[in-house]
């Protein structure tokens, strides 16, 4: 039982799972069809692959809307968005300088 379309199929992964699920006997049931998808019906094929990329579609306008907002973090509040720590001490001449008691050769 698949309770929100958004969890179950990404894109076209229905297309290709549907002959997997339906080889290993596994029962897909979906609100949307109103209740056990049937593997052979078009029209429950053409419901999961509209609902998979309408899926696809809400992910890629959530990836926009949070990369949107991190960005505007970082130039209104100085938020740091990943990668590096912005503090310490930074590399002379291609090689980090190390403290007194680090580690060497690594």
């Amino acid at each position: 039982m698949v309770g929100e379309y958004e969890r179950a199929f990404y894109g076209g992964q229905y297309a290709s799972m549907a002959p997997l699920l339906e080889h290993y006997g596994v029962q897909l049931w979906m609100p949307e069809v109103g209740g056990r998808v049937d593997y052979h019906a078009e029209d429950h094929e053409q419901t999961m692959l509209a609902l998979g990329y309408r899926s696809k579609r809400e992910i890629t306008r959530t990836r926009i809307r949070v990369r949107t907002a991190m960005a505007a973090q970082t130039r209104e509040q100085g938020r740091y968005l990943g990668g590096r720590p912005p503090h310490g001490d930074r590399p002379r001449g291609g090689r980090a300088r190390r403290s007194a008691g680090g580690r060497r050769g690594h």
